[in-house]
C-alpha cells in the first residue's frame, strides 16, 4: 500500500488550483492567506492573553460563584457614575425639536 506523503499533496493542490480560471486562483490564494492569518492572530492574542494574566491558572481550580465585597468607595464611585450617565441620557436637550418626516404645508 502506497502512502502519500506531505509533498504529494501540495503538488496535488497546486495542479487542482492551476487547472482553475485565474479569478478561481485569486480566490483560492487570498482564502489561504486569510485562513492563515487568523490562525496566527488567534494564536497570538491567546499567548499575549496567556502572558498578561496575573495568575496562571491550574488544573485544580474551582470557582465558588462568591466575589469579595467591593470597598464602599469603588461602590460609591459606580453608583454615582450609573446615575450621571442615566440622568444625562434621560433629559432633552432644550431648544431641540423631536425629529419628524411629515411633509409641512
Amino acid at each position: 500500500m502506497h502512502q502519500a506523503g506531505l509533498l504529494d499533496v501540495w503538488h496535488m493542490l497546486g495542479a487542482i488550483v492551476a487547472r482553475q480560471s485565474p479569478f478561481a486562483q485569486i480566490m483560492i490564494y487570498l482564502g489561504a492567506a486569510l485562513f492563515i492569518t487568523m490562525a496566527l492572530e488567534g494564536v497570538r492574542t491567546s499567548v499575549r492573553a496567556m502572558r498578561l494574566s496575573k495568575s496562571p491558572v491550574q488544573a485544580g481550580d474551582t470557582v465558588t460563584g462568591e466575589a469579595p465585597p467591593p470597598s464602599t468607595a469603588k461602590l460609591q464611585r459606580l453608583n454615582a457614575a450609573k446615575l450621571a450617565s442615566s440622568t444625562r441620557r434621560a433629559t432633552p436637550v432644550r431648544g431641540a425639536r423631536p425629529l419628524s418626516f411629515a411633509k409641512k404645508g
